[in-house]
């Protein structure tokens, strides 16, 4: 009878399962255990934001002795340093970044940037937005109805280059006459207008009276 008892209590833990237990803390990470800590079951790794599993899987399966694979460790995400910006640069300037850090960027004088002035270390290891470049000041040639230039920059019109304009006969100008090439790409102070004087009308409709008038006197000394 105890020997019939014994062979119950080894199928009945046979039939049972192996109990794995629970597997030891995963640092900067979580262990759920969906299907229990038996013979089959599996265990589900997932690390911290910011951390990525290394050193082996993100599930490890309960055997008839113990746990089939080792516990990974999560590593902190790094990113490497971007690449050189020609004609600018970035800061804080180091060897590795870590999650999150961001970094400036900033070009010299003469450029400006195209793209995002802060990029940051993202999860998969990447700064996110992608780095700007740095790229040629240019303000367009100013278009001004009713104006001749007068002296200054020709096109491309770099940063810092000055043009000088003035309103053709008959015309006032709104504005300065002179405009400076800006950082911006746009032109400082804005660009002015010329408007008709009046001048041009009022003079003709003079001179016109005045032609009448000397035809008229003609004709009667005539």
């Amino acid at each position: 009878m105890c020997l019939t008892a014994f062979f119950l209590l080894s199928f009945a833990a046979a039939a049972q399962g192996f109990n794995c237990g629970p597997l030891p803390e995963l640092a900067h990470g979580n262990i759920d255990y969906p299907s229990g800590t038996e013979t089959d079951a599996k265990a589900v790794l997932t690390c911290k934001t910011g951390f990525n599993l290394v050193g082996g899987r993100n599930e490890i399966m309960c055997g008839d002795q113990g746990w089939l694979d080792r516990l990974p460790v999560c590593e902190a995400v790094t990113c490497s340093p971007p690449a050189d910006v020609v004609n600018g640069g970035f800061s804080p300037q180091r060897e590795v970044y870590k999650f999150q850090d961001a970094v400036l960027f900033s070009c010299k004088k003469g450029f400006t940037l195209s793209g995002h002035k802060v990029v940051t270390c993202s999860e998969q290891g990447t700064f996110s937005p992608a780095p700007p470049t740095c790229v040629l000041v240019e303000c367009e040639d100013p278009v001004i109805p009713n104006a001749e230039f007068v002296g200054g920059s020709r096109p491309p019109h770099e940063y810092s280059a000055t043009v000088e304009y003035r309103c053709k006969a008959g015309f006032k100008m709104t504005g300065s006459s002179s405009l400076r090439c800006e950082m911006n790409n746009r032109w400082s102070p804005e660009i002015p207008k010329c408007s008709s004087s009046g001048h041009g009308l009022v003079g003709g409709v003079v001179g016109g009276l005045v032609s009448i008038a000397v035809l008229v006197v003609q004709f009667f000394w005539m």
